[in-house]
């Protein structure tokens, strides 16, 4: 996570893990690039580069998301376990949005949806091998994936909604660099067969 310091967020999970109340405001403030990084990239894939017509804003997303991980009182096990979490109530905000959206505009809902990590990161700007497709659709077949491999959904998540490298989801997952190039490759292709109903 670029804008994230992994030191002073290990000692902020842990303090928001022993009940520390301030603690996960000031962990929220310290990943908060990052997560607004997320909510935008994945808003920019639901609703286009320029999100046209879209009222919600990457910062009110990770707002509301900080509310929801208050109201849960989790404790981390970890760096990687906050993230994915965080990841998880990301997505459900943005999910909650675009079904208000879909019924107030019939035939919205249609997420953009890259399994090439430098999209992920926000490098490329074209989209010729991205697929249209529901978030709701998309969402199931993560689910799925958790469900057959947790690990393998993990580093999709990783690398798709949060941009990290091989590197870094390795590093986030504390696995090898190859555990994860294996799973990603492999989830990659399963995904892609998932969500084209093959």
């Amino acid at each position: 996570m670029s804008g994230t310091n992994v030191g002073d967020v290990t000692k902020l999970l842990q303090a928001a893990n022993t009940g520390d109340a301030h603690a996960l405001s000031e962990l929220m403030r310290a990943v908060n690039d990052d997560l607004r990084g997320v909510a935008e990239r994945h808003m920019r894939r639901a609703f286009g580069p320029k999100m046209l017509g879209v009222t919600l804003q990457p910062t009110a997303v990770v707002n509301e998301a900080y509310l929801k991980l208050i109201k849960q009182r989790n404790k981390y096990d970890n760096r990687g376990h906050f993230f994915a979490i965080a990841t998880k109530v990301l997505i459900r905000v943005l999910k909650d949005y675009q079904t208000r959206r879909r019924a107030a505009k019939r035939g919205g809902g249609w997420v953009r949806v890259s399994l090439d990590p430098e999209r992920a990161r926000g490098k490329s700007e074209t989209v010729n091998d991205v697929e249209a497709i529901d978030v709701d659709v998309f969402d199931a077949a993560l689910e799925k994936l958790e469900r057959l491999d947790a690990r393998k959904a993990e580093v999709v998540k990783l690398r798709m909604l949060w941009g990290l490298s091989i590197e870094e989801a390795a590093t986030t997952l504390n696995v090898g660099h190859a555990t994860v190039d294996r799973d990603w490759q492999f989830a990659r292709a399963w995904l892609g067969k998932e969500l084209r109903g093959e």
